[in-house]
């Protein structure tokens, strides 16, 4: 295929990577528990000052404690479930059903499915959520956020995380076009809308063009038709349906009970958006 420069554009696991049981879970426990973490994750906006807020996420990850108990997110799925998918990336899931522990089983439908779902079944583990754990592939939203907190882009240039974005996810006949565009764009932008920005920050603006470039070339693809969200991540539910795709209250058995999508089951919100949050300052975490 490859002499032949016959391979798929984009190429997509298409269920063909080996089972977790063969591969993470060598090293890595399921079972191991894990209680509660804290995520802490920030944002800018597309305002002159790039304004900064922060969220806090208690995620309730769990496993099996020292009493053999199970209890968060690891813990509710490490029963027997399946599931049906109606595409080759596992993103349409119609049908699930979960093993008991008394050994019955519990079948879920999502609605306006008529008649049985006869596709192949399979079995969930741990890469149906983990599915990125490498080869990992960000937002562009994320990815600028994540920088910008690290300092580069600096906050400093007034609507760098407008810009930014925008240039990032212009279409690019090549990364060599999106890196010279991007660039040029960038240093334009603030040459010509900020002379006095441009003549005392000049530095910082080629260190963000840069870190623009490394972004898009990190995550797009052009000549392999790979570009933001070709490759979605299972882990959440903001950018791609993620745990939606079964927990999302509309999966339902004949008794009535459906497959939840109360959200403090996995997670409370701590924190939303907010301007210094009192409780990252208390932390050391912000100052």
């Amino acid at each position: 295929m490859v002499l032949a420069h016959d391979y798929p554009q984009p190429i997509m696991a298409d269920n063909k990577v080996p089972v977790a049981s063969m591969t993470c879970v060598n090293c890595h426990s399921p079972s191991k528990f894990v209680g509660d973490t804290i995520v802490v994750t920030t944002a800018y906006g597309d305002d002159e000052l790039n304004s900064q807020t922060s969220s806090v996420t208690l995620m309730h990850v769990g496993g099996r404690d020292s009493f053999a108990h199970l209890s968060g997110i690891h813990g509710a799925h490490m029963g027997k479930i399946e599931y049906i998918a109606t595409d080759s990336t596992n993103q349409t899931i119609p049908w699930v059903q979960k093993t008991n522990d008394n050994g019955s089983v519990t079948e879920f439908v999502a609605s306006g499915i008529k008649g049985p779902v006869v596709r192949q079944r399979r079995l969930m583990d741990c890469i149906d959520c983990h599915n990125r754990a490498a080869h990992s592939f960000d937002t562009p939203e994320s990815a600028l956020n994540k920088d910008m907190a690290q300092g580069s882009p600096s906050p400093s240039l007034p609507f760098v995380h407008r810009e930014g974005l925008a240039l990032m996810k212009a279409e690019y006949e090549s990364q060599a076009d999106a890196q010279a565009q991007i660039t040029a764009n960038f240093i334009t932008f603030y040459r010509s809308q900020y002379p006095a920005v441009w003549n005392s920050q000049r530095p910082q603006i080629y260190a963000a063009a840069k870190v623009l470039v490394d972004l898009y070339t990190t995550n797009v693809f052009p000549s392999m038709k790979v570009t933001w969200g070709t490759h979605p991540n299972n882990i959440g539910h903001n950018d791609s349906p993620g745990c939606f795709r079964c927990h999302d209250g509309d999966h339902t058995a004949k008794g009535g009970a459906s497959i939840t999508n109360d959200c403090a089951v996995c997670h409370n919100l701590v924190v939303s958006d907010a301007v210094k949050p009192k409780l990252l300052v208390d932390m050391g975490l912000q100052q």
